[in-house]
């Protein structure tokens, strides 16, 4: 996941007194286009911060919700999603690493904190796992009929070929 830092999600921290404050983030397509391999191109979401600075560590809750734009699985066609979600995230202060995904530690000499890279496991972790139109009469027709011709003769290429003896008994499950 290499990032090219175009937009970072910061909190200086250090200038802040102890207590409670609110920060209000708009996250863009410049803000993906820093992740190698992004499923998100575009997206328009609001990112609220609930933070909490106290004496030995940092207390965040993280609500975001907006939409985002992703390729259909079905037929590559662009896609908007609407998304949302919250976490919550203790900083705390050292050189340890957590396991715990809710953990993290910065350096002691910190006075800002970067958590860009975990809002975006939050939103990709928001996304359903198949983005899809809900309905196939809204894919893009015409690629759909060129997967269905190539999937066709993938199959009529696979009848003729030979098949491994090792799956012969599988195949027969299938009937």
């Amino acid at each position: 996941m290499k990032k090219k830092k175009k937009q970072r999600l910061l909190i200086p921290f250090s200038s802040l007194k102890e207590g409670k404050h609110e920060f209000d983030f708009s996250v863009g397509a410049a803000f993906f286009e820093q992740y190698e391999q992004s499923l998100v191109e575009v997206a328009d979401l609001k990112i609220e911060v609930d933070f909490e600075k106290k004496k030995n560590l940092l207390e965040l809750e993280i609500n975001f919700d907006g939409s985002v734009e992703s390729n259909c699985d079905r037929c590559m066609d662009p896609l908007s999603i609407a998304i949302d979600g919250n976490e919550y995230l203790i900083v705390k202060f050292g050189d340890d690493v957590s396991d715990d995904e809710h953990i993290m530690y910065i350096p002691d000499s910190a006075y800002e904190l970067d958590f860009s890279d975990q809002v975006y496991e939050l939103i990709n972790l928001a996304l359903p796992a198949k983005i899809a139109h809900k309905d196939e009469a809204d894919c893009n027709k015409e690629m759909l009929e060129k997967l269905r011709e190539y999937s066709f003769a993938r199959t009529e290429d696979r009848d003729e070929e030979e098949i491994d003896p090792r799956w012969a008994a599988l195949n027969k499950l299938k009937e």
